[in-house]
């Protein structure tokens, strides 16, 4: 899915700590093999529903994500909110 993503979201992905220290002539074939993907989500939609098995990671590259767990009687209860360089799974 490297062909969807823009050099502005390269410049960004190569800025995340995950990333420093890949040489650039390895960047690029790094994503690749990782079948990176990039997603677009609305403000207040969820990204990673309660209870999904997790197999990817995300890497937050603009706006913000509020990670919430929900406890046995439905009650979110607020853990963190992360910004864009951020890597996340719940």
């Amino acid at each position: 899915m490297l062909n969807t993503m823009t050099i502005s979201h390269l410049d960004l992905i190569r800025k995340a700590h995950i990333f420093r220290g890949v040489p650039a002539a390895e960047f690029t074939t790094m994503l690749e093999s990782l079948d990176s993907q990039l997603k677009s989500y609305r403000s207040g939609q969820i990204v990673i529903p309660a209870g999904r098995r997790v197999r990817r990671a995300g890497l937050l590259l603009e706006g913000s994500v509020t990670v919430y767990r929900t406890d046995f009687w439905s009650e979110k209860h607020f853990l963190e909110t992360i910004g864009p360089g951020s890597i996340f799974l719940e």
